[in-house]
C-alpha cells in the first residue's frame, strides 16, 4: 500500500486580524508569521473576511508561489458587516520566507483571518499542482443556526479526501463532523469585533455532506474539496498456468478482488517458436501490448492486458500459434489508470548473467511490471526492491513475473535478475502501469 494523505495544520502563518485596511496583515493582526511552505505539499489558505462596503472577492500574493482561489461565497448579507468565505490552493515547491498577504483591491474591509493547512501527498502534477483538487462546492445560510452543511458529489477514488471550511458571524467553538469518524479538527481563528470564527477539518476519505457545528445561533458559510491522491497502482493477486509443454491451448484460474480501478496483466513465457494468439479472462479478449513482445529467436515474452476485469474467481485461457511449449503468469492491480493504463514499455534480450530491462516511468508512484523467460531452470534472484510474484519452470526453461513500485518520481528504471548460466539467452519485457487520472474536472 502506498503511504495516504497527509494533512498538517499550520498554526503558525496562520491568524486575524481586526484592523479596518485593504490588505493584511496590518499591525493588528494576531499570529500570521511568516514561514516558508514546505517543498512539494499542497497549501490550502482558508479567508474569512469582513466589510460594510462594496463586496470584493480577495486575493493572496505569498512564498513566491502561485495562491489559486478555489472557491469563494458571501454570506450574513442580511446586516452590516457581510462576510466572505475564500478557499486558496498553491504548490508548495519553490517557496520563500514570509508571511501570507491577503488583498482586496481598493476596498477597505473590517477583518481578516486565515487558517493554512498543508497536504502531503497528494496529486501535484499539472499548472500550480492542478490535480489536487478535483470537485468543490459551498452553502450558505443567512437563517442563524447551529450547523453547516453541504452536499459532494461521490469521489473517483476511495484514496482521496475531504476538506472542509466553515465561517460564522459570531464568537463561538466550532465542532468537527462526527459522521462518518476519522474527521480531525484544525485550529480554528476568530475575532470579536465584529464577530466572526472560522475553521478547517478534513477526513481521510469520501463524506457526502461535510458539516460543522458550534453552540450558539449563527449565519454561515461552509465550502468542501476533494483533494485528490497521488497513490499509485497496487498488486491485488498472481496465478500461474505453470508449465505448459507442447500445447496450443490451455487454461488456469485467477481470483480477482473487488477493489476499484482494476487492470489483468498477463505474461507468457514461449520456450520454443511460436507466439501467442489470444488470451481471454471470464470469456473476454485481452489487448496485446505488442511494444513488449520480444524474442532472441528461441525465447520470447508477451504481455497482455485487460482493463476492468471481472471480480471473482475465474478463467485465464491461452491460445497460442501452434503447439509449443510455454508458461502464462497473471497478475491483477488495482488503483491504475482505467483510460490509459500502460504508460510505457520496454524489451530487452541478451546471453549470461546480465538480465535486464530499463523502461521510463512518467507519472507518480507508477509500477513496473516485467516478465523474464530464460532457459535457466535453477533458482534466478529478482534484485532489490522487485517482487516476484510468478516463478515457474520446465525442462525447457523458466519464467518469472514480478514488479518494482512505486516509482516515486518519474524515471528510467531497471528490473534485473542473476543466476544464469554464462551461454543462457534470455528475453525480458517490461510495461508501466500508469497512477490513475482522477482529474475530472481540474480547478486550479
Amino acid at each position: 500500500m502506498r503511504a495516504s494523505l497527509r494533512f498538517t495544520d499550520q498554526p503558525s502563518p496562520s491568524g486575524n486580524d481586526t484592523g479596518n485596511a485593504t490588505s493584511y496583515p496590518t499591525g493588528s493582526a494576531s499570529g500570521w508569521a511568516s514561514w516558508t511552505p514546505p517543498s512539494g505539499d499542497m497549501v490550502l489558505v482558508v479567508v474569512m473576511n469582513s466589510f460594510t462596503g462594496t463586496d470584493t472577492v480577495p486575493s493572496i500574493t505569498a512564498n513566491g508561489i502561485n495562491y489559486v482561489l478555489i472557491d469563494t461565497l458571501g454570506f450574513s448579507t442580511i446586516a452590516a458587516p457581510t462576510r466572505r468565505l475564500s478557499l486558496f490552493a498553491a504548490l508548495g515547491t519553490g517557496a520563500s520566507a514570509g508571511q501570507i498577504a491577503v488583498s482586496f483591491g481598493a476596498t477597505a474591509q473590517t477583518g481578516c483571518m486565515i487558517t493554512v493547512t498543508t497536504v502531503r501527498e497528494a496529486n501535484t502534477l499539472g499548472t500550480s499542482g492542478a490535480n489536487a483538487i478535483r470537485l468543490h462546492g459551498n452553502a450558505a445560510s443567512d437563517v442563524s443556526g447551529k450547523t453547516s452543511q453541504m452536499s459532494l458529489a461521490a469521489f473517483l477514488s476511495g484514496n482521496n479526501a475531504t476538506f472542509s471550511a466553515t465561517g460564522i458571524n459570531g464568537a463561538d467553538t466550532m465542532v468537527k463532523d462526527s459522521s462518518p469518524a476519522g474527521w480531525i479538527l484544525g485550529t480554528q481563528q476568530g475575532y470579536a469585533t465584529p464577530s466572526n470564527t472560522e475553521c478547517a477539518e478534513w477526513l481521510s476519505g469520501f463524506d457526502s455532506a461535510p458539516a460543522m457545528t458550534w453552540s450558539t445561533n449563527n449565519r454561515w458559510a461552509i465550502i468542501s474539496a476533494e483533494i485528490v491522491s497521488d497513490e499509485g497502482p497496487n498488486f491485488d493477486a498472481a496465478a500461474s498456468s505453470n508449465y505448459q509443454p507442447a500445447l496450443s491451448t490451455y487454461s488456469f484460474s485467477h481470483a480477482t478482488t473487488t477493489n476499484r480501478d482494476r487492470v489483468l496483466v498477463v505474461t507468457v513465457s514461449v520456450f520454443a517458436a511460436g507466439t501467442v494468439t489470444g488470451i481471454t479472462y471470464n470469456g473476454v479478449a485481452l489487448t496485446h501490448h505488442a511494444a513488449a513482445d520480444v524474442s532472441n529467436g528461441v525465447y520470447r515474452s508477451e504481455v497482455w492486458y485487460l482493463v476492468a476485469p471481472a471480480t471473482g474467481t475465474n478463467t485465464v485461457a491461452v491460445t497460442l500459434s501452434g503447439v509449443t511449449t510455454s508458461i502464462a503468469n497473471s497478475l491483477s492491480y488495482w488503483n491504475v489508470d482505467q483510460g490509459a493504463p500502460i504508460e510505457a514499455a520496454a524489451t530487452n534480450t541478451g546471453t549470461g548473467d546480465t538480465m535486464s530491462v530499463a523502461v521510463t516511468t512518467l507519472t507518480r508512484n507508477a509500477t513496473v511490471v516485467a516478465n523474464l523467460t530464460t532457459p535457466t531452470i535453477t533458482a534466478i534472484t529478482d534484485a532489490a526492491g522487485q517482487q516476484a510474484r510468478d516463478t515457474n519452470s520446465g525442462v525447457l526453461g523458466q519464467s518469472k513475473a514480478g514488479d518494482k513500485g512505486p516509482v516515486v518520481t518519474p524515471a528510467s528504471t531497471t528490473n534485473s535478475w542473476t543466476g544464469a548460466g554464462v551461454t543462457d539467452t534470455w528475453a525480458a519485457s517490461a510495461i508501466v502501469l500508469a497512477t490513475p487520472n482522477l482529474m475530472g474536472q481540474a480547478v486550479l
